[in-house]
């Protein structure tokens, strides 16, 4: 309720960013419901050491400034 998605991306060497070709194939192949409202290019996301995406890591970018937490 009033929450906007948001996602981070990692791209490949080379690859052009195009956030709204993004949001149109999420948008297409999931809904309107699970289509973020923004889309950031990291040129590399945090991974632990066996090559996971740190979720939490992401998160504290995004939240270090709220009063509350996800």
């Amino acid at each position: 309720m009033g929450q906007g998605g948001e996602a981070v991306v990692e791209l490949k060497p080379g690859a052009a960013f195009d956030a709204g070709a993004i949001v149109a194939t999420v948008k297409e192949q999931l809904g309107p419901v699970q289509t973020p409202k923004l889309v950031e290019a990291w040129e590399e996301l945090p991974r632990s050491g066996n090559g996971k995406v740190l979720k939490r890591k992401v998160r504290d970018r995004f939240w270090k400034h709220a009063d509350r937490q996800v």
